[in-house]
């Protein structure tokens, strides 16, 4: 009896899954492809995803050089690593703005990361039909200190 309890359980779940998503899918696609009001320019509207991402003058590469060489942490009597996650805002101009951590290690670690991220240079903006747009972007820095 339990069995076909769960048989007859199973399909309604899935079904109320698929519903679920389906309601979260159409949110976003709503939100990404959603007008703006008339009250707001296009160039001030922030993406999330576009055509072409914003890039670190140098690549990937000289980005990693940069925070290695620029990340100064303050001697402490414990060990700590992991990932300190910053989200910022790369403009039009490559400019980054609204640098924050959305996930750190503890208050001192994550307050130095966001200032190394405030001190980077201009970075190639990410684009949309060729034209540079504002970009969120989440950037992982991994931080072990022993």
């Amino acid at each position: 009896m339990r069995f076909l309890v769960l048989f007859l359980l199973l399909p309604f779940s899935v079904i109320c899954q698929t519903d679920t998503l389906q309601l979260d899918t159409n949110a976003v696609i709503l939100n990404v492809c959603g007008s703006l009001p008339d009250s707001v320019d296009a160039s001030d509207k922030i993406h999330d995803l576009v055509e072409k991402e914003p890039e670190y003058p140098g690549g990937e590469g000289a980005m990693m050089s940069f925070i290695s060489s620029n990340l100064k942490l303050p001697f402490a009597d414990f060990c700590y690593s992991g990932n300190v996650y910053l989200q910022c805002i790369i403009e039009v101009d490559g400019e980054i703005t609204n640098v924050k951590c959305i996930r750190g290690i503890n208050t001192d670690v994550d307050a130095i990361c966001v200032r190394l991220i405030e001190k980077m240079p201009n970075w190639v903006p990410g684009e949309i039909n060729g034209k540079p747009v504002r970009v969120r972007y989440t950037l992982p820095i991994q931080v072990c200190y022993r």
